[in-house]
């Protein structure tokens, strides 16, 4: 099971959109800007510039952004020895 884009939900909701106004902004379905949320699917590259500036972030951030929890993925630092 795909999970959650949870810094691209908090960028939509800091820019003051719910899924269905960012829709209407991007010219998509509201399932498609669920479907990007959730992780089911990426948004196409035609689509980030435009998305990046209803978000109100650069592109540089959007791409962070559509990464799953980063942090989830980023392998451990060492343990230091006792």
């Amino acid at each position: 099971m795909p999970e959650k884009r949870l810094g691209l939900i908090a960028a939509r909701k800091t820019a003051g959109l719910s899924q269905e106004g960012l829709a209407d902004q991007m010219g998509v379905e509201r399932s498609t800007v669920q479907r990007w949320e959730v992780g089911h699917s990426t948004p196409q590259p035609s689509h980030r510039p435009q998305l990046a500036t209803a978000l109100g972030i650069s592109d540089d951030k959007l791409a962070e952004l559509r990464e799953i929890n980063p942090a989830r993925t980023a392998s451990p630092e060492p343990r230091q020895p006792y």
